[in-house]
């Protein structure tokens, strides 16, 4: 019996077919090696939480009025105990943290002043009150063991002041100055356990406007300084 005849062309062909699959398999496990090295040497880790924060706040404000004549100028501090939650998201990638934070602080403080307004001639009592601040921050953190990170932080702020004036002369007055402004700060968060921590925050924040009227303008600047302690829980 006579044997097949095999051509050697074909051969080649499927052979040649097996070596780009080989290729091509190989390949694929480089890749899927990298990628898995990287991963491991890029260890990402999401987390979330929620928190309550109580502080101290420092708030200088310079008003200056003017009209065609002459200009008066008057400072009013606001100091005392802010509260407020926050929730918080982040990415750690190895030891670095970047993540994001919105927070609300209130509390009603005010100033009272009685001054002699010298552009109109007149006694008039004058109230600045702080109602409510909202924070949007981007953190940037550093793991420094597994129980301490430090952070710093940057964003936007709007808050709420309320101004108001009395006299006999001209009554009362009333207007609201909504501040938009960045901030900026740093803090502490240490872990107690595996869902609560302790934080220490610190942020600073400066703003400037101008209101203007029929025969005045009023123009006012904040500096605030905020120290807050915070408490938790880690999901």
């Amino acid at each position: 019996m006579s044997k097949p005849v095999i051509d050697s062309g074909v051969v080649k062909k499927v052979n040649k077919k097996r070596s780009k699959a080989t290729q091509g398999f190989i390949q694929a496990a480089g890749f899927i090696s990298l990628w898995a090295l990287s991963v491991n040497s890029f260890a990402m880790e999401y987390e979330f939480s929620l928190g309550v924060q109580a502080g101290y706040s420092s708030s200088r404000s310079h008003f200056e009025d003017k009209n065609a004549f002459a200009s008066e100028v008057s400072e009013y501090p606001i100091n005392g105990p802010v509260l407020g939650l926050y929730a918080s998201a982040g990415l750690l990638i190895n030891s670095w943290i970047l993540g994001m934070e919105i927070d609300y602080t209130g509390r009603q403080q005010s100033t009272r002043a009685s001054v002699n307004n010298v552009l109109d001639d007149i006694s008039e009592a004058k109230k600045l009150s702080f109602v409510d601040r909202q924070d949007v921050s981007l953190l940037l953190g550093y793991q420094y063991s597994e129980q301490v990170r430090f952070y710093l932080r940057g964003g936007r702020s709007s808050a709420t002041y309320e101004f108001s004036s009395f006299s006999t002369d001209n009554g009362s007055s009333k207007f609201d100055i909504d501040m938009k402004a960045p901030h900026m700060g740093f803090g502490i968060r240490v872990n107690l356990n595996d869902r609560f921590a302790l934080r220490t925050d610190y942020r600073f924040t400066t703003f400037s406007d101008k209101k203007r009227e029929a025969i005045k303008s009023t123009e006012y600047e904040f500096e605030i300084h905020t120290f807050l302690l915070g408490l938790e829980y880690l999901f």
